[in-house]
């Protein structure tokens, strides 16, 4: 039985629609308890572990990897637009948690650009093995740091909550 064009990519198989099936419930129940700004950060950062679950599927890996790193560089212009992060970082008195947040978080961000430009020379195959091997320690290392960055960005829960 035919079902029309494209049906056939949302089968229950597909990478993109099983994260989907995980990320959503988890972002619903999250969003009971947090701000909007942390939904989108938990998106951003779900899409990032799906994203190095998905390492081996290359163009799930990349889609899965961009829409993640664009959703949390986003999330930092945004906050800077409409609450003045820098400016708080710098003038108001934060707690140590606060701080580790914010300077985890900022590593990580620069961090994406060497990883994102690495993986788009591997992806498009013009890359040598030694970039290969740069792009999975910068990677990982942006992961890690953005990993940190997520636990603490609770301790911000106040500011974003005023």
């Amino acid at each position: 039985m035919s079902h029309g064009a494209g049906y056939e990519s949302l089968s229950t198989k597909s990478p993109l629609l099983k994260v989907t099936g995980v990320i959503l419930p988890l972002l619903a129940g999250l969003s009971f308890f947090v701000t909007p700004y942390m939904i989108l950060a938990s998106l951003a950062y779900f899409l990032m572990v799906a994203g190095l679950i998905y390492r081996t599927e290359r163009l799930v890996h990349m889609r899965l990897m961009i829409t993640s790193v664009t959703l949390d560089v986003l999330l930092v212009l945004i906050l800077e637009a409409q609450r003045s992060a820098v400016k708080t970082a710098v003038v108001d008195s934060l707690s140590y948690s606060q701080y580790t947040h914010i300077i985890f978080s900022l590593l990580a961000v620069l961090m994406y650009a060497p990883a994102v430009y690495l993986g788009w020379k591997r992806y498009t195959g013009k890359s040598t093995d030694s970039q290969n091997k740069y792009h999975r320690y910068v990677g990982l290392t942006a992961f890690l740091l953005r990993s940190v960055g997520y636990v603490f960005m609770y301790s911000m829960f106040p500011l974003l909550n005023k």
